[in-house]
């Protein structure tokens, strides 16, 4: 057989509004549930399973069903993607963080950069960060960087106390989905992505 070849391009182009090539398919509870009970079955595969999205936590009771039965089905390391969106206050952050916690999630992956920041204020972050830190749970801070655009647009916004704890990653941004349009395309630090 021969399968057509989908260029990296293709893969993605999401945004505050969901993809604009997938559109809203998501996979449903029951069929999340079977991929978890084989995927713990395969011999070499890493105990860990991530939720990213778009948003993890638009469907926050969903997200927490899923966390409990991967845990449950033996999976040790079980995580997510979020812009923390939800965290609106301390107490709202530390309650859903608890919930999420009990479920079995023991790491977050917090997206923040130039793009969220229109659209996700920092003191959310900030209050997912005080709430992970109390309860124990992993962050690792995930930023986008191009040549006009810099991880200190974001940690500026931080004082050091709010990042103890905490593990940053800063990676570049791609050409892909809308990010391969040629005006953003020569703005990327160039590179293979294959």
């Amino acid at each position: 057989h021969s399968f057509p070849t989908r260029r990296s391009s293709d893969l993605q182009a999401a945004g505050p509004k969901g993809s604009d090539i997938r559109g809203d398919s998501e996979l449903d509870l029951a069929a999340i549930e079977r991929i978890i009970d084989q995927a713990i079955t395969l011999p070499n595969l890493d105990k860990r399973v991530h939720l990213s999205g778009g948003e993890t936590f638009l469907d926050f009771p969903k997200a927490l069903r899923i966390f409990r039965y991967a845990r449950h089905a033996g999976f040790e390391r079980v995580g997510t993607t979020t812009n923390a969106f939800w965290a609106t206050n301390r107490p709202t952050a530390y309650d859903r963080t608890r919930q999420l916690a009990e479920a079995g999630l023991n790491y977050f992956e917090v997206s923040i950069d130039y793009w969220h920041l229109p659209y996700i204020k920092v003191e959310r972050v900030g209050h997912l960060l005080w709430a992970a830190r109390r309860l124990g749970i992993t962050v690792i801070l995930r930023t986008l960087s191009m040549k006009s655009h810099h991880i200190d647009e974001v940690l500026r916004y931080f004082q050091p106390w709010h990042l103890m704890h905490v593990l940053i990653g800063n990676g570049r941004v791609h050409p892909v989905g809308r990010g391969a349009s040629p005006e953003i395309a020569a703005d990327v630090y160039p590179g293979s992505i294959e």
